[in-house]
């Protein structure tokens, strides 16, 4: 929006408010009601604006604020950050499950110095959870200021930190899974990886992005129907995994892997829906 995008061309510049103000011959309220959105100036003090400030008229008149883009990437970081929180805590069950009753518990110089109960993996369900909390605790924070950018960091730590922890309890835990219950335990992390990829599919939860999702020249090209088709794929595969997942689960087989063609049903649903949106 315009006030967004005059204060943040200003404060780039570094320059006041009466400073900007005696550069246009105005007043500095004029330029403080420009920036809360009471008014704008008109078409020859903008022009001016935008000499002042080496900015081009169609970026001030923009509706997609530098800002907002910046809150937008913070918000998408938070997301992403809370869906990989959620898939750590979705492998400590499917761990739980496979798991034999008794499992090393600790270790000194790679050597297993004690055994406990697989009940305790349970444990790391407080770490994960941690860090989901205090992103989410910062970014609350940081929504409230208009320095949005200064998050971002943060949201990258917690994602680096949550990934690496996650990496840890799959190589040292999954080495106790037995043979017979291998193929089952595989599908079921593969399935909360993909449940995960699915959820962040969605766009009414994040922005558009040219990372997840169904991409073609057609649907990047149009936001509507990226919207309408990357939210119809995502309801269909998220409610798809869930009873895959819930099945693999409770029936441990050898043939497991046999489970991904359900996939064909929601496969077929979204190219049919993905046409008629062709041809409309």
């Amino acid at each position: 929006m315009f006030k967004d995008n005059l204060r943040y061309s200003r404060l780039k510049k570094g320059m006041t408010q009466q400073e900007l103000a005696s550069r246009l011959y105005v007043t500095r309220q004029s330029v403080s009601k420009w920036e809360q959105g009471i008014n704008e100036p008109d078409i020859e003090t903008l022009k001016s604006l935008c000499s002042v400030l080496g900015v081009t008229l169609e970026f001030m008149l923009s509706d997609n604020s530098v800002e907002d883009k910046s809150f937008n990437l913070n918000r998408t970081l938070l997301f992403y950050n809370l869906l990989t929180a959620f898939f750590s805590i979705l492998t400590v069950f499917v761990l739980l499950r496979f798991l034999p009753e008794v499992i090393p518990a600790h270790w000194t110089h790679g050597q297993v110095d004690r055994y406990g109960k697989k009940y305790e993996i349970l444990l790391h369900l407080i770490t994960f959870l941690i860090f989901a909390a205090t992103d989410f605790i910062v970014y609350e924070f940081c929504k409230r200021g208009r320095e949005k950018k200064s998050v971002i960091l943060f949201h990258v730590i917690c994602l680096v930190l949550t990934v690496s922890y996650e990496i840890f309890i799959l190589v040292i835990h999954s080495l106790s899974v037995s043979d017979a219950n291998l193929m089952s335990y595989i599908v079921c992390v593969m399935l909360a990886f993909f449940l995960s990829i699915f959820l962040a599919m969605s766009p009414y939860v994040t922005p558009p992005n040219k990372l997840l999702g169904i991409r073609t020249a057609f649907t990047l090209g149009n936001g509507a129907v990226w919207k309408k088709i990357n939210g119809f794929a995502c309801v269909w595969l998220s409610v798809t995994t869930l009873p895959v997942l819930a099945l693999n689960m409770v029936f441990v087989s050898v043939w497991a892997l046999m489970s991904f063609l359900l996939y064909i049903i929601p496969t077929i649903a979204i190219a049919v829906y993905y046409r008629r949106l062709q041809t409309k």
